[in-house]
């Protein structure tokens, strides 16, 4: 049997904790972070001792082994003869490594640098002591009693499984102290944001980052942010811009143009010289928009001039920054096949985004993710270019999109056993980085329980799921649990339901329905459908069952728990809201697709009929409208308002679009029409 050394018992302690040489700010916030969590876990209050106080008895050390070699043994005392392999070992675990070890009756927290330090504390607390960060929001975090805390014999070494391992998107996420420590506990290593949310939090949160020994990623879709200025140059030097259907946009350069390159270089080197604590750059290509089109461009390719620029661009910042690196975007395919002429240094990560190329509801090396009737979902392809870009690229950084909130529009829908298989997959091909999409900082509980497994998992892969989701279940939730926990798992039976002609009610609700949905259509004849729908329903109710079930639970008490509960209620009103949505919606394109099909003479019957599917949206519309404004308003999430006056907006431009279309339309065969059709009827971004 291993022996154990009791730490605390009986609200009793004779340990004492000491700091290392050196102790900066991060040493003595793990200290007090250990002592915060001990006393809270068993009533036990460690007193903390500087590493020149002659502490006698039993310690708890917390070290920094990138300090003096001399200081460290110093510190160490007699443990240090029983502790050199294991600190060899520790530092050998590279950057964030750390590790704990008990000598005799003293207990050694090692870290191989100031990250290691509050890994191996927080490692601590999470392995010994039981101690849960589920969720930021308050109530968040779970702190079991214990009436003994006491830790195994002999050593740990850790590290984590990705180099870079963050959470944010860079674009419209404004943090707050709280999620900076969360990310920490859960030993999550890069805090991510945007060029305009730095300058607005450099002051407050650089010194919590360095702190916390952090990595920071500024960027995002921030490329235009160091083009030339369009109010100097525009009118002036019009050939510095992309030549878009015959004009010059300012929304993107011409990388075929010196001028323009030299100017967009040196203002992002002058960003990097002004900025020495940035540790990584992202410049991703401007989202949704096109490449120029100018004869130079057209003659070298626009992906070509675009990536030669960035080589370009990567090694002027080692010449001026050799300690930053930057973050480019494989963003749609304009990276693959890379040319032979291009070759990315050392110091460039490039971002690989599965987008809307991937099915959620099977992890990304499953071949059935490849969806009926969306030809966009290849997980196949997806494989090869994964592969690709590792073999050809010195750094690959996945960008999964598990918490989009712009993207699913408000669609409640959690993945973990999808994001656990992912990450495995992606350590085993060589992915070195991740960082997930989390766009509007107020959504977080709307993705807690997947950023909860993804920030566990990125730290290790291998970490048991069940555990992870009973922790959680169990942190947040308390008597609810089993009845959340089944929730959860009705509603994902719910998002797999067949809904029409082997499409699942995931592919009529997530972003890009609305691009299939005229296609989808053209099969798809509405009065067949009653058994699947009445299969949805029993399901929906199913999903609301639970839900009592765990109101029941909570009994009449309110508080954080019921709150949660209340709140998951309130996204599946929305989804039915959206499935109601979507069924109208394809009775419109099927309409929309006869008229579009019906030689002339016979468009006038259809043209009613598409005319009166079409003011039957409008009450569905105003309804969702309303929806969304108790909704923001109960859950205290504005952006769902926003989001969706924005869809319900495109949902009526688009219908009247496709209807103007139908009418013009000469009558063509289902496959041209298939390889021209452009426009969505139900486009939620």
């Amino acid at each position: 049997m291993p022996r154990h050394v009791t730490l605390a018992k009986d609200r009793k302690s004779a340990y004492r904790i000491v700091l290392g040489p050196g102790a900066d700010a991060t040493q003595r916030l793990a200290a007090r972070e250990l002592g915060q969590y001990v006393r809270k876990a068993s009533g036990v209050r460690l007193p903390v001792s500087g590493p020149d106080e002659g502490v006698r008895g039993p310690r708890i050390v917390v070290v920094d082994l990138s300090a003096d070699p001399g200081a460290v043994r110093e510190a160490l005392g007699p443990a240090w003869t029983k502790t050199r392999a294991f600190a060899r070992d520790v530092r050998a675990a590279g950057p964030g490594g750390c590790g704990r070890a008990v000598v005799g009756e003293d207990v050694v927290l090692a870290g191989a640098d100031r990250a290691g330090v509050l890994n191996s504390v927080y490692g601590f607390l999470h392995h010994v002591v039981g101690v849960r960060w589920l969720d930021p929001d308050p109530g968040g975090e779970s702190v079991p009693r214990r009436e003994r805390i006491a830790v195994q014999t002999g050593t740990v070494v850790e590290a984590g499984a990705f180099p870079m391992r963050g959470i944010g998107d860079g674009c419209t996420v404004d943090y707050r102290f709280e999620d900076v420590a969360w990310l920490s506990r859960n030993r999550v290593n890069l805090f991510v944001t945007g060029v305009p949310q730095w300058e607005r939090q450099r002051e407050r949160f650089l010194p919590e980052l360095r702190k916390r020994g952090m990595q920071l990623y500024v960027g995002g879709h921030f490329a235009h942010h160091f083009f030339p200025d369009p109010k100097r140059y525009f009118h002036a030097h019009p050939e510095y811009y992309a030549l878009m259907d015959g004009k010059r946009e300012p929304g993107q350069i011409c990388y075929a143009n010196p001028e323009a390159c030299q100017i967009h270089l040196d203002n992002i080197l002058a960003y990097a010289q002004a900025h020495p604590e940035i540790d990584v750059l992202g410049l991703w290509a401007n989202d949704g928009a096109g490449f120029c089109t100018c004869p130079r461009c057209r003659r070298q390719g626009a992906k070509v001039t675009m990536l030669r620029f960035y080589v370009r661009l990567a090694h002027a910042v080692r010449r001026v920054r050799a300690d930053m690196q930057i973050e480019t975007g494989y963003y749609l395919p304009f990276l693959l096949p890379l040319p032979k002429s291009v070759r990315f240094p050392e110091n460039t990560w490039i971002l690989y985004p599965p987008y809307n190329a991937r099915s959620k509801l099977y992890p990304i090396y499953d071949l059935r993710g490849e969806s009926i009737g969306r030809p966009q979902r290849n997980h196949r392809r997806l494989r090869e270019e994964l592969e690709t870009v590792v073999r050809e690229t010195p750094n690959v950084m996945a960008f999964p999109y598990y918490s989009d909130q712009i993207m699913k529009k408000c669609l409640y829908s959690q993945f973990p056993e999808e994001i656990h298989e992912d990450l495995v997959y992606y350590r085993a091909k060589g992915v070195a980085g991740l960082h997930d999409c989390l766009i509007r900082r107020e959504g977080w509980w709307m993705d807690s329980l997947n950023l909860y497994v993804y920030a566990r998992m990125m730290w290790n892969p291998h970490e048991p799921l069940p555990a992870l989701l009973d922790d959680y279940y169990r942190g947040l939730f308390g008597p609810a649990a089993d009845a959340m926990a089944a929730f959860d798992r009705a509603y994902r039976t719910l998002l797999e339901t067949p809904l029409y002609h082997g499409w699942r009610v995931w592919d009529t609700l997530d972003f890009h329905f609305g691009l299939q949905i005229l296609r989808m259509a053209e099969t798809f004849e509405p009065d067949l459908e009653a058994a699947d729908q009445a299969k949805v329903a029993d399901r929906v109710a199913g999903v609301r069952a639970c839900l009592a079930e765990a109101r029941k639970a909570l009994g009449s008490r309110r508080g954080r728990r019921r709150e949660r509960v209340e709140r998951l209620a309130w996204c599946v009103g929305a989804f039915e809201q959206r499935l109601r949505l979507g069924g109208h919606n394809l009775r419109v394109a099927h309409v929309l697709n006869r008229l579009f099909a019906a030689p002339r003479p016979d468009k006038g019957e259809l043209r009613d009929e598409a005319e009166k599917r079409m003011a039957q949206t409008r009450p569905i519309l105003r309804k969702m409208r309303r929806f969304a404004r108790e909704m923001s308003r109960a859950t205290e999430s504005p952006f769902i308002e926003a989001s969706w006056a924005k869809a319900c907006r495109n949902v009526e431009t688009c219908q009247r679009a496709r209807f103007e279309e139908a009418l013009a339309a000469k009558p063509e065969s289902g496959a041209k029409r298939a390889r021209t059709q452009r426009a969505t009827i139900c486009p939620w971004i």
